[in-house]
């Protein structure tokens, strides 16, 4: 039996519109965005590889807050898609780990042993 064809995420969510929200200036709208995004991440995760670069930072300008856990999910259902998202990923986690708060730090430190032993 044949199955419909899903459309793309991206025609039904404006997921490069909601990830420039991340620029806003306003703490709720930068939240609410990443949250959208980590939400996205989660049912169509390779959709987020234009972001890497912006979370990289985000990561490394931010580590202590709460945007950084959204970010390190975000990172982590890409780098769980294929090889090559992961080798994308892993050094950004190996270069922030140090700044994160314990608690990320552990859970990033989980995710790296996930996606270095694939």
């Amino acid at each position: 039996r044949p199955r419909k064809a899903l459309p793309d995420i991206g025609t039904i969510v404006p997921i490069r519109e909601v990830a420039k929200l991340l620029d806003s200036t306003r703490g709720p709208v930068r939240r609410a965005s990443i949250e959208t995004l980590a939400a996205l991440s989660q049912v169509a995760p390779s959709a987020m590889a234009f972001l890497i670069p912006k979370l990289h930072a985000l990561l490394a300008d931010e580590p202590q807050t709460a945007l950084a856990n959204y970010a390190i999910e975000i990172l982590a259902n890409y780098a769980k898609t294929s090889n090559q998202a992961a080798r994308k990923v892993v050094p950004i986690f190996r270069k922030t780990i140090e700044s994160l708060s314990p608690r990320s730090a552990a859970k990033v430190a989980k995710l790296l042993a996930e996606l270095t032993t694939k």
